[in-house]
């Protein structure tokens, strides 16, 4: 896709939604138009502990995203063990196939215990 739309700057609107005018500066001139995005995570809602195993977790299992893009992650309790995804619609998938998602998810740091 990438190199289609180097080639074929109108393929590239389609793609991201942009006007052909906007596609091809962007494609000719990459160095002129640096810019750095932030992107906020929607992790109020959450309790301290639960943001600490979504930001470790880091992505939904079923999408891919970035957790907390979408709104606030919803919690999957998978035999004991807390899995985060990015919104109600991926709870259904992870619950009916989890062997599917849950090898490549990274597990979140053991909690530390203070004496």
């Amino acid at each position: 896709v990438d190199a289609e739309t180097r080639l074929n700057p109108s393929l590239a609107a389609s793609y991201f939604g942009g006007s052909s005018s906007k596609v091809n500066t962007v494609l000719r001139s990459p160095s002129t138009t640096t810019k750095t995005t932030t992107t906020k995570l929607d992790l109020a809602d959450l309790s301290p502990s639960d943001r600490i195993l979504v930001l470790s977790q880091g992505i939904c299992p079923v999408t891919g995203k970035a957790l907390g893009t979408m709104g606030t992650p919803v919690g999957v309790d998978l035999k004991g063990r807390m899995v985060f995804v990015c919104c109600d619609g991926c709870v259904e998938p992870l619950k009916e196939t989890p062997e599917k998602y849950l090898p490549g998810l990274k597990t979140a740091p053991a909690p530390v215990h203070h004496p």
